[in-house]
């Protein structure tokens, strides 16, 4: 029997990778679904990135699969472009 395209079959492994980049072996049932969007403004060869909704053109949609504290996430992270509204981006 073959798996169907939405199937999650309890016996199914997959790779995710921790903070620090350490390759683990989860089960996919596991992983619970997450979605992210963050805004990246770029100004003066620095880059500013939040983590909110933000409204221009799309840079990245990027899905992973992780592992944190214990937990495994399927993450679909997307990139937008931002307009700065004030202020100037400083070093810490």
């Amino acid at each position: 029997m073959s798996e169907g395209l939405f199937t999650i079959t309890s016996n199914k492994t997959i790779k995710a990778y921790d903070l620090y980049g350490k390759e683990h072996q989860r089960k996919l049932s596991n992983f619970k679904f997450r979605a992210s969007v963050y805004g990246v403004l770029i100004e003066d060869n620095k880059v500013l990135l939040k983590r909110h909704t933000a409204i221009g053109k799309l840079l990245l949609v990027e899905d992973s699969f992780f592992t944190y504290n214990g937990e495994d996430a399927h993450g679909i992270l997307i990139f937008y472009e931002v307009e700065k509204i004030a202020g100037n981006l400083i070093t810490n």
